[in-house]
């Protein structure tokens, strides 16, 4: 089978202007398919700008849910009263159901109606998980026809860290266990993960495989002469998620550095002279933060995760050093990546940290350059590979 005109279906519950990173993760993976000639179409929360990719078909959910439309008449200042009412009841039910609150959307599927509803491949991209439910639903109903279902994990089910549900696990893995069934292969973003899924789902196993996370088009920055080195944190640091405070102890502490944390968080971090502290910004403010910054660091997730921070990758794309700050446990991960060296390495502990930064400032040494293996023309040839045998 060539790779020519193939129609491919990529469905995923982000709308495809999100700056989150499974919908940097999306964007990318289908512009890699679009340059293998694919024909690609989407469907998709609806975005804040429609058609907002070139060269592709975009469908979207009927989406009439009460959380969708607050949404929507609620500016996301995430300060609001209303957006934390809306933010903290989506959590308290979730927590009561294996898939999360995008379940709203397969309540409308039967007011699905897509011009063309035919393909060769169908992907339903994670998170959320409930991607891979509504395909099942859209094949069982006949909604669709696709000739092979692919299943791309940011994050597996039964053993993602980040969400703890009340439902007893074993419910959650039977429910992992028959939507891989179904798949006809199966995608994950972490070595790691992909071993662990093999010995948890030995029927599935066969189908399952790796792909790093790719990037669209590398970003090489010019040399911006910041008057004090400049450090910077740019995603979620959720406290359940992953461990901040010894990078924040060293901030307070290293006056000589500039720190700059952007993104959404539950702690309460202090601005100062020479700490920045700001809330989620759009992707094209982040870049500009991102083309000023010396340093850009990654935090692993708490305890000993399989999984790959995203940013390790999308990093991965500029010619800005890197240091991963990872968590005791976690060691395989570093190895994996300084196979590329492209990236610093420390423990999450604040004399290591502090350690590793005065290091970096006094004796750089890596060339920090764009890591080919992640391109998204790459990384989606492997995927077409491995699907034609």
């Amino acid at each position: 089978m060539t790779t020519e005109n193939l129609k491919v279906l990529y469905i995923t519950n982000y709308p495809m202007d999100s700056s989150a990173s499974a919908a940097i993760r999306n964007r990318s993976i289908i512009e890699g398919l679009k340059q293998c000639g694919c024909s690609i179409y989407t469907l998709t929360r609806k975005p804040q700008v429609a058609n907002s990719i070139k060269g592709i078909k975009e469908f979207y959910f009927y989406d009439n849910s009460i959380a969708y439309k607050v949404a929507n008449k609620v500016k996301r200042d995430e300060s609001s009263f209303l957006w934390k009412l809306r933010v903290n009841l989506a959590k308290i039910i979730s927590k009561m159901n294996i898939y999360d609150n995008q379940r709203v959307l397969i309540k409308n599927l039967d007011k699905l109606k897509l011009d063309v509803d035919e393909f060769d491949f169908v992907i339903s991209s994670s998170d959320s998980k409930v991607s891979h439910l509504i395909v099942d639903i859209l094949i069982h109903n006949k909604t669709i026809k696709a000739s092979k279902w692919i299943q791309y994990w940011g994050d597996p089910f039964y053993a993602d860290i980040n969400e703890k549900p009340l439902v007893p696990t074993k419910f959650i893995r039977k429910e992992e266990e028959r939507v891989l069934n179904k798949a006809d292969y199966i995608f994950y973003t972490s070595p790691f993960t992909l071993r662990q899924q093999k010995e948890l789902f030995v029927n599935s196993a066969p189908k399952m495989h790796f792909i790093p996370t790719p990037y669209i088009e590398p970003r090489y920055y010019e040399s911006f002469n910041n008057k004090k080195y400049t450090v910077g944190y740019y995603g979620s640091y959720f406290k359940k998620d992953r461990n901040l405070m010894p990078l924040y102890n060293v901030a307070n502490k290293m006056k000589n550095i500039n720190f700059e944390f952007i993104g959404s968080t539950d702690l309460n971090f202090v601005q100062t002279k020479n700490i920045l502290v700001k809330p989620q910004v759009s992707s094209e403010e982040i870049l500009n933060y991102e083309a000023k910054c010396d340093l850009l660091i990654c935090v692993g997730n708490k305890s000993s995760s399989h999984q790959i921070p995203g940013k390790l990758y999308h990093f991965a794309a500029t010619n800005k050093p890197i240091l991963f700050i990872y968590e005791k446990g976690s060691e395989e991960i570093a190895n994996f990546f300084s196979n590329y060296s492209r990236y610093y390495f420390c423990e999450n502990d604040t004399k290591e940290i502090e350690g590793t930064l005065k290091q970096i400032m006094d004796s750089p040494s890596i060339s920090a350059s764009p890591i080919e293996e992640f391109k998204s023309c790459y990384v989606a040839r492997k995927v077409l590979e491995i699907i034609n045998g």
